[in-house]
């Protein structure tokens, strides 16, 4: 009897553990049914995009939850690899939104042209950020329609979101314009070099009688103005974010009356760097170039400043340059266009210059230093001072520095003086002739005293004249396609531009190496340039390349 309970609790519990396995099945079933169920979206593929019409505004819900890659769909920047696809026609020609802001999670948004998922071009495409563009949780995209377009709209998720893969809202609409889109409207910056401000050129337009920024007709511009709060340099920059910008800067009342300003420095076309008078306000435009589609614009988000330039123009805003006696160091980044000269403020190194940048050390030790300009474009002057305002400076040592100063602080001729103890050094690097460009500062100390006389007189003669340029060597080598040429001046601080065949001429070292030349004839530019001027009569060498 006990052998017949004990085998007939063991089968009891054999058809437990089967009813328990079922019921785990059925579960787990359950769960993966509607994965298998929705695997594949109606729109997953190109070919199948849903119809959005021509109607704005539209909206509509989906999912991408399943959706997969086809063969051949290009790439999106943060994608998850889920997309599904919309698509709508053009009726009229203007900006448009398309967005998926009603959603609560990140997506990811592209734009096409084309007729086949393998060859498609791009419009427009982001990737939502979590709440950083404003109102919107999901994604945003702004992209100029052309009448008579129609547009392939693929909506995926972001590779980063805790879900890729979820429900959507998607909406197509007309673009608002930026509440400084027009002239009138522009918004005002502060000159505030560590504050950037949020700026939006998404479904901005160009006004009637607006100039083409910066030679561009570009066609998105948003408008803001700054007041100059002192005469001298100031710089725009909108490069941190994106680099499709272009920023040109006005004066006048009137979209339609606007005289440009000169920029005082090389341009970037995300920044613009101008002289200013006190009092008067300037007029900025930042406009998208063109897109990959004729007549779209670049738009999007960008951030922008305002601020004086350099920072160290003024005496009292002197940059710190920090004391380390066991390292050598150097500081780049720095430049003196838009620099002025402050009443009462000395001639550095003999010579009037006139942008002048300041910078200020403090010594802890009794010693000496040697610092000044390095990686310099320009020809640079540098004093030495103590004192507590640049009306009562006391000479410490001067130097001019020709342009292209290595960043060597041993090197023989570089500026050297004695600290002592708790004495405050004030350094200008200034401009032979008011000249300007881009410089670092170089750095080293040492605790012994120097003892021969400390240069406090200009190193140049006091009559100058135009350098001569010279070919000093060249040698051709027509069978390998290459050619050095080793350039001369009879100035002692000369520097070269060079330029092969029609490309333009750009800076070049005193040696110039050509390298896989193609055959044919060739014309080699040099010219020789200081302070004084420029070479009215450049080397020119003509040879030819045989293979």
């Amino acid at each position: 009897m006990r052998g017949g309970f004990l085998g007939l609790a063991a089968r009891w519990r054999r058809v437990e553990s089967l009813a328990i396995a079922a019921l785990i099945g059925a579960l787990v079933a359950a769960v993966w049914a509607p994965t298998a169920a929705s695997a594949a979206p109606a729109n997953d593929d190109f070919a199948a995009a849903q119809d959005l019409g021509s109607s704005l505004p539209v909206t509509v819900s989906g999912s991408n939850f399943g959706a997969t890659l086809e063969v051949g769909e290009p790439s999106v920047p943060e994608a998850a690899g889920h997309s599904v696809w919309f698509s709508w026609q053009a009726v009229e020609t203007g900006p448009v939104t398309v967005d998926t802001c009603g959603s609560d999670r990140d997506t990811v948004i592209a734009v096409y042209r084309g007729t086949s998922v393998g060859a498609l071009t791009r419009i427009a495409n982001g990737a939502g950020n979590q709440g950083l563009q404003p109102f919107c949780w999901g994604s945003k995209v702004v992209f100029e329609a052309v009448a008579g377009s129609t547009y392939a709209i693929s909506v995926d998720g972001k590779t980063a979101a805790p879900e890729a893969e979820g429900a959507f809202s998607l909406s197509v609409g007309r673009s608002i314009p930026p509440a400084n889109d027009s002239f009138s409207q522009a918004e005002p910056l502060s000159l505030d070099a560590d504050v950037y401000e949020w700026g939006d050129n998404r479904g901005a337009t160009k006004e009637v009688g607006e100039p083409d920024h910066r030679g561009e007709p570009g066609g998105a511009s948003v408008w803001y103005r700054v007041t100059a709060e002192r005469t001298g340099g100031i710089t725009v920059d909108t490069c941190v974010l994106k680099q499709e910008f272009d920023v040109a800067v006005y004066l006048g009342s009137s979209v339609s009356g606007l005289a440009p300003v000169p920029a005082n420095a090389p341009r970037k076309p995300c920044g613009y760097s101008f002289d200013a008078t006190a009092g008067t306000t300037y007029y900025i435009a930042v406009d998208g170039r063109a897109g990959v589609e004729p007549g779209a614009v670049e738009m999007g988000m960008f951030l922008i400043k305002a601020a004086n330039s350099p920072r160290n123009d003024y005496f009292a805003e002197a940059t710190d340059i920090p004391f380390n006696m066991y390292v050598q160091f150097f500081m780049f980044g720095f430049a003196n266009a838009g620099a002025t000269k402050e009443p009462g403020e000395p001639a550095h190194a003999g010579n009037a210059g006139g942008a002048s940048a300041w910078f200020k050390l403090t010594s802890p030790i009794s010693g000496s230093v040697r610092l000044g300009p390095c990686d310099n474009d320009f020809h640079a002057l540098v004093g030495v001072y103590t004192g507590d305002s640049v009306t009562s400076l006391h000479p410490v040592a001067s130097q001019e520095v020709a342009p292209g100063r290595a960043c060597n602080p041993l090197a023989p001729g570089v500026l050297a003086f004695n600290v002592d103890p708790g004495t405050t050094y004030r350094l200008a690097i200034d401009g032979y002739g008011g000249a300007v460009g881009s410089f670092g500062v170089m750095f080293d100390a040492s605790t012994e005293r120097i003892s021969e006389p400390l240069p406090t007189a200009t190193t140049e003669p006091a009559v100058r004249k135009v350098p001569q340029t010279r070919i000093a060597k060249r040698t051709v080598q027509a069978g390998r396609g290459r050619a050095v040429f080793v350039l001369g001046s009879d100035q002692s601080h000369s520097w070269f531009r060079c330029g092969l065949d029609k490309r333009k001429a750009r800076r070049c070292q005193s040696r110039v190496v050509f390298d896989h030349l193609r055959p044919g004839r060739h014309v080699f530019r040099a010219t020789a340039i200081d302070a004084a001027g420029a070479d009215p009569t450049p080397v020119v060498v003509r040879f030819q390349v045989r293979r």
